[in-house]
């Protein structure tokens, strides 16, 4: 006896948002929320657009400023304005740059969003209060050369890197679809780890 229609409907539906949760974001998509593409006006004007300035980048520039934070931990989170899963831990990011500057934590965005949409990265910058954090643009796009020059394994988001005091990388968080997804607490852990040494 065959399923109803709506069963198999609702099936494929699960499946795929499962999909796109534990496997992360590998290409352009929507993100069907208010930060994605909301304009600027819409959001509360607490602090200026102007506050956010990004600085588009290539990977030797990356490395150079990865070195001007050596003596400091970094963080560096990859994230794009069309991946749900990096628009949704955002604001750990930010959190975490508040909670561990002192302790000597330099936190790093890198949006793998194309650099013709510098609005609306920095409107979800300015929403995200994200002004504790060097906020940058990959010069390559959105596509897999971007991926492939930051060395995002897997080639999804999202991604994080973790360096420790003398600049040497020590954990990266990605989407491995060979393994357990990572987590949150874990990241913090690393960070604390590292902030301790």
């Amino acid at each position: 006896m065959s399923e109803p229609r709506w069963l198999t409907i609702i099936g494929v539906v699960v499946l795929t948002a499962t999909a796109l949760v534990l496997g992360g974001c590998d290409r352009r998509e929507p993100v069907p929320s208010s930060d994605a593409q909301s304009s600027p006006a819409a959001a509360p004007q607490t602090i200026a657009a102007a506050d956010f300035p990004l600085a588009v980048v290539d990977r030797a520039q990356y490395d150079q400023l990865l070195q001007r934070h050596v003596g400091q931990v970094v963080l560096v989170d990859f994230w794009a304005t069309w991946c749900l899963p990096c628009v949704q831990q955002f604001a750990h990011t930010v959190e975490l740059a508040g909670k561990h500057h002192d302790r000597g934590l330099a936190v790093i965005s890198v949006s793998m969003n194309d650099p013709t949409e510098r609005d609306a990265i920095e409107a979800f910058l300015q929403r995200q209060k994200a002004g504790d954090i060097e906020n940058l643009v990959s010069g390559y796009g959105a596509g897999p050369r971007s991926m492939e020059e930051f060395d995002i394994t897997g080639g999804a988001l999202p991604h994080y890197k973790l360096y420790d005091r003398t600049g040497k990388l020590r954990y990266t968080f990605g989407v491995d679809p060979a393994s357990e997804p990572f987590t949150l607490e874990e990241v913090d852990a690393r960070v604390a780890q590292l902030l301790a040494e």
